[in-house]
């Protein structure tokens, strides 16, 4: 598959799997994670975003994912996954609950970022740290989305570069399958 320019702040979740998520994870970060070590420690802060639209209220219109990045629920997703024509929209963990979208807090159709207010128990939220540093061209990443609707799916690959884009600024170019579903990742 060829690879793919991807939003540097949309990337943070694949980028995020190899940075540690606590103090207590830094210690652990000094050794190299496996991919299963990766996908565990992610998967709790990853979402599906399920959204409908106003003229069909009953059926799912807009499927992607995103993540945690605060306790309070602030969650990211792209812009296009829920669009200003959404009814409603809700985010499903990896333990199946399911949890409404309770309000937008920042939107940049440009460069199709969105942060969400999501109404969930803290104690329920488990987040990504979210790093200004961006990776180096070699390293490996790791993608947890929601492809066609198949949650908590995992896609490895490496960062090709880290370029700056005119439209988008910043942006890492990766070789790992994103698939229609896993906007957002």
């Amino acid at each position: 598959m060829p690879t793919r320019m991807i939003l540097a702040a949309v990337l943070f979740s694949a980028w995020v799997a190899l940075l540690p998520c606590s103090a207590s994870d830094a210690e652990d970060s000094k050794q190299k994670k496996t991919i299963p070590q990766l996908f565990k420690m992610v998967q709790p802060a990853v979402g599906t975003v399920l959204a409908t639209e106003y003229s069909r209220r009953s059926k799912v219109t807009h499927q992607g994912s995103g993540f945690f990045v605060g306790a309070d629920g602030r969650f990211v997703t792209n812009h296009h996954v829920i669009p200003g024509k959404v009814y409603s929209a809700k985010i499903k963990l990896h333990n199946g609950a399911e949890y409404p979208v309770k309000e937008v807090l920042a939107r940049d159709e440009k460069k199709d970022l969105l942060l969400v207010a999501v109404d969930i128990p803290a104690d329920s939220v488990e987040y990504l740290d979210v790093s200004a540093d961006f990776p180096e061209i070699g390293e490996d990443i790791l993608v947890v989305g929601s492809p066609k609707g198949l949650d908590q799916t995992a896609t490895r690959g490496i960062v090709s570069s880290v370029r700056l884009d005119s439209t988008h600024g910043k942006v890492i170019q990766i070789d790992a399958p994103i698939s229609p579903g896993s906007s957002g990742s």
